[in-house]
């Protein structure tokens, strides 16, 4: 079985505090286990938190010009 860790734990290693980290919880659902009353995570549980948060680069969108310097010598 894999340690379980604190919301403490988890706020130490995403650098933030122990309020936000249990409000984001509470938000953004993040998957958890229920030991009696106390909230634990794994690090699969971890991991599954940071794909929440990355971002995947996306490809830049060319974008027509507008304006009279792309009407230029097109007659």
């Amino acid at each position: 079985m894999p340690p379980l860790l604190t919301i403490d734990d988890i706020a130490e290693m995403l650098i933030i505090s122990r309020s936000s980290a249990y409000a984001l919880k509470k938000k953004d659902a993040w998957p958890h286990v229920l030991v009696g009353c106390r909230v634990r995570f794994t690090t699969e549980h971890l991991e599954a938190i940071v794909q929440l948060y990355t971002k995947q680069q996306q490809p830049a969108e060319r974008r027509p010009r507008i304006g009279t310097r792309a009407t230029r010598g097109k007659k």
